[in-house]
């Protein structure tokens, strides 16, 4: 029995041996893994509608402008950087906001229409808004965000007709030949003290608007009484007949020691010149101007006009704007590039808004300041 036993533990073993000799089961080849294929990217209406506008804006090939804000060599820098980018030759025409809009006010009524926007103070720009005479922007692709303006363009009008782009700010600047650091004054109430009288300039408020902001600005941000804001009417020494320009070359002239009213747009040029000129950084603060740009309704270059504003509001177009105009703007990602001797601090600015314009309008055209001021 035992040979038995035997020889089938014999088999079996002879049988594993064999088993573990066999070739082992090769696995199929994995067959190649192809990368998903990205989808292309799909096109919104409202970009094949605005690559129709570059189209036929390329093919106007011009924008015409009338600006406040892009004189000179500030104006040249823009049109370099746009013609560079689209081909589209922008013709900036340079003046004061009351000597523009008056242009303007006039082509308009006439039927001449030459040009196609316009970048005034705001109170300037509503003024065109309210009469007619201008177009909404609201479809532009760079205004689809808001998250990269500290002041959302549309913000003081969201019918979309008027847009800010940079806060102009308007203050007391002086002349630092005539005034020491140490005289300089801290706040507001000090202009009233009497050894200013007779040495601080402002403009004419019968024909400068800015002088009605300044009352509205003391009036909100509780600085002075009515028979305080006359009292400093009392202390200037002359009006001077222009806008901001004007007033700031006289103060760096030495016609007086400080100006009321002075805005930095017209202080930059002189201080990057060299002229004795300075921003005080007063307690109380000081009256932020938004600037307005708006496109008229009859402008001859409407595609053109629309492609350089969505490209100006762009932080390529602003950074050009803002590093050769030395201002700062709305936008998050455009550094600041207002000069030092310039510079205030803007969390102590009042910005205007609509409301304010509105009032500003009733005080300028009801000579409220005029009376006060009286000479």
């Amino acid at each position: 029995m035992w040979h038995k036993r035997l020889s089938i533990v014999a088999v079996i073993a002879v049988f594993v041996v064999l088993a573990g000799c066999a070739p082992k089961a090769v696995p199929a080849p994995a067959k190649p893994v192809t990368a998903p294929t990205s989808a292309a990217p799909v096109q919104r209406p409202e970009d094949a509608a605005w690559d129709k506008v570059v189209q036929e804006a390329k093919k106007e090939g011009k924008v015409v402008s009338y600006s406040f804000s892009m004189p000179g060599d500030v104006g040249n820098a823009v049109s370099k950087a746009f013609k560079d980018k689209y081909g589209i030759t922008l013709e900036t025409i340079g003046g004061t906001s009351p000597v523009l809009i008056q242009r303007i006010r006039a082509e308009q009524l006439q039927g001449q229409f030459a040009v196609d926007i316009g970048d005034l103070s705001s109170g300037r720009v509503v003024e065109l808004k309210t009469t007619g005479f201008t177009a909404s922007l609201k479809d532009l692709p760079v205004l689809r965000e808001r998250a990269p303006w500290y002041t959302y363009p549309f913000d003081m009008d969201p019918d979309g007709h008027v847009l800010m782009y940079y806060p102009n700010v308007v203050g007391v600047f002086a002349n630092t030949n005539l005034v020491k650091p140490a005289d300089e004054p801290k706040s507001w109430l000090e202009l009233l003290d009497p050894k200013w009288k007779g040495k601080i300039i402002t403009g004419d408020p019968g024909i400068n608007q800015v002088a009605s902001f300044i009352y509205q600005f003391l009036k909100k941000k509780n600085v002075y009484t009515d028979s305080q804001t006359k009292q400093l009417g009392g202390q200037f020494s002359k009006y001077t007949p222009g806008g901001q320009p004007d007033l700031s070359r006289a103060l760096a002239q030495g016609d007086s020691a400080l100006a009321v009213g002075v805005d930095q747009a017209s202080a930059n040029s002189l201080i990057a010149q060299g002229a004795p000129v300075k921003a005080l950084d007063l307690k109380e603060g000081a009256l932020g101007l938004p600037m307005g740009l708006v496109m008229l309704n009859k402008a001859p270059h409407p595609n053109a006009s629309r492609v350089f504003v969505n490209w100006l509001f762009s932080a390529e177009g602003l950074k050009v704007w803002s590093e050769a105009a030395k201002q700062a703007t709305y936008r998050k990602d455009v550094p600041d590039f207002t000069p030092a001797a310039a510079k205030m601090d803007l969390s102590k600015v009042y910005t205007m808004g609509f409301t304010d314009l509105d009032e500003v309008n009733n005080i300028y055209n009801g000579k409220v300041v005029v009376d006060l001021w009286k000479k």
